[in-house]
């Protein structure tokens, strides 16, 4: 019995220690260099726990460990535990967390308040003591006495002002969760957050200091919310308007055996097949699009974005129309792209193309939000004349090709200052025409009217158009999990 008793007690000992031990694992922080053959990763060890110390600015082959959740890619910066396996004589990363890219920045909050004069959404960076104070102007117009201006030496630093625009019902506040440089670009996270019910309406804004420098600054909004999107980047392997792919629609192709039968059907026309592309399937989708057989010359395809919303992932697959008739004979064009691999479900999505520059910030005299479609050229200078339009909106409205093509107005309201309407994207679902558009602050020096319109122009369509307002540009890499709600 003693016996029992003491091994008993041994095996907890044993295994409290080796609980310990994992408790204990030091913490690597780094950027993943690039992904070798057998899977190691070469992880350049930027900072980490105080083991780390020696390591630092070192590069190392790290491997996942077995049913690791997260793959990180290439160009990814990482947060994880490292342990060394004696067995293999190899080191292994565990509970990997992707980190937002690039080297963190330091920076000082110098403004966080809520009630300020530029009622809408907006993200500058100011870099001279005669922007701040035009800025500053812009801040306080109506109030009865401006605060000081900020010292700020701008031989050295920058400040960044961040606008959430009109707030209503909820207690509402913008919130900086990163800045980190990447090689690119210096990238600020943003983060909206909203709490209980608020008293009156209000326009919550933000000013931030950092250093000044030399690569461009992108805000990155990373708020879980519904319309809250991430881009990634899209490669084109294959496209063209020959084929023997005579479908209309869309296939993902998730495995190298797909990759190739899809492959081999494309090229079937042709004696000599062109090189197959390399795809690693682990880290990467296919998304192939066809649009059927064409009997005229100029239709093609293109995948120019993918992103993801909520809990899935969209493909946007946009057609391109000819504007003139081409030549006759037997067509099927297709592209053929490839993306990230995505943890959430893909949707496709089908663009539609805006056929020229759309119309931004042109003054009328709308006073409600709306849309608008003209589907002859009578209505549409009916639709110019009735909406107070300008002479250059007027004659790109009037100068349309309404035999295949309508055009759409879109109206701010009267938004009682001075941004910019832009039409972000176009696309179309099974039942509906789905427009989003944005609300950009004007430049400085720029004056626009508080009542404007906005015009594009696209394949006719009977659908009914929705109007989505989107927030700031969201880029992120890899694709992410959708947000916990």
């Amino acid at each position: 019995m003693r016996a029992r008793i003491m091994m008993m007690l041994a095996g907890m000992l044993f295994a409290s220690a080796c609980f310990a031990e994992e408790a204990a694992l030091p913490t690597v922080e780094g950027f993943v260099q690039r992904i070798n053959a057998d899977g190691g990763l070469a992880l350049l060890v930027r900072t980490g726990s105080e083991a780390m110390k020696d390591m630092q600015g070192k590069e190392i082959v790290c491997y996942l460990e077995d049913g690791a959740k997260v793959k990180p890619l290439k160009g990814d910066r990482l947060k994880a535990g490292l342990k060394f396996v004696e067995e293999g004589k190899r080191y292994v990363l565990v509970n990997i967390e992707i980190l937002p890219p690039g080297d963190p920045l330091a920076y000082r909050i110098i403004k966080d308040d809520r009630t300020v004069s530029i009622g809408a959404e907006a993200a500058v960076v100011v870099e001279t003591y005669a922007q701040l104070e035009k800025l500053w102007e812009l801040l306080y117009e109506d109030a009865p006495e401006k605060p000081p201006l900020p010292e700020i030496d701008f031989d050295t630093r920058v400040l960044l002002a961040m606008f959430m625009g009109p707030q209503a019902g909820k207690e509402s506040r913008l919130v900086i969760i990163d800045i980190a440089e990447t090689a690119e670009s210096v990238n600020v996270y943003l983060r909206y957050v909203e709490k209980g019910e608020a008293d009156k309406p209000s326009t919550p804004y933000l000013l931030a200091t950092m250093d000044r420098r030399p690569a461009p600054v992108v805000f990155v909004d990373e708020t879980p919310r519904p319309n809250s999107d991430y881009y990634v980047d899209v490669e084109k392997i294959a496209e063209g308007d020959k084929s023997s792919w005579d479908t209309e629609g869309t296939l993902l192709i998730e495995n190298q055996e797909q990759l190739q039968a899809a492959w081999d059907k494309i090229y079937e026309y042709k004696k000599v097949k062109p090189e197959l592309p390399k795809v690693d399937f682990d880290r990467e989708t296919v998304a192939l699009a066809g649009w059927g057989v064409k009997k005229v010359d100029g239709y093609s395809v293109s995948v120019e974005k993918v992103y993801q919303r909520d809990n899935a992932v969209h493909v946007l697959v946009l057609k391109h129309i000819p504007t003139h008739s081409g030549g006759r004979g037997h067509f099927q064009p297709f592209v053929m792209a490839k993306f990230p691999k995505p943890q959430v479900p893909i949707v496709i999505d089908y663009e539609m193309e805006m056929v020229g520059e759309p119309l931004a910030g042109v003054n009328c005299n709308v006073d409600k939000p709306g849309v608008v479609t003209a589907t002859t050229p009578e209505a549409a200078a009916e639709a110019a004349k009735s909406y107070g339009l300008d002479e250059e909106a007027t004659k790109k409205l009037t100068v349309v090709n309404y035999d295949y093509n309508m055009a759409a107005l879109v109206f701010t309201g009267n938004i009682m200052t001075s941004v910019k309407l832009k039409i972000d994207r176009v696309y179309r679902t099974n039942k509906e025409i789905v427009v989003e558009i944005s609300l950009e602050r004007a430049g400085m020096d720029e004056k626009l009217g508080v009542m404007q319109a906005s015009m594009f122009i696209t394949e006719k369509s009977d659908l009914p158009i929705t109007l989505r307002t989107t927030r700031l540009a969201k880029q992120a890499f890899p694709l992410k999990p959708a947000p916990q709600q």
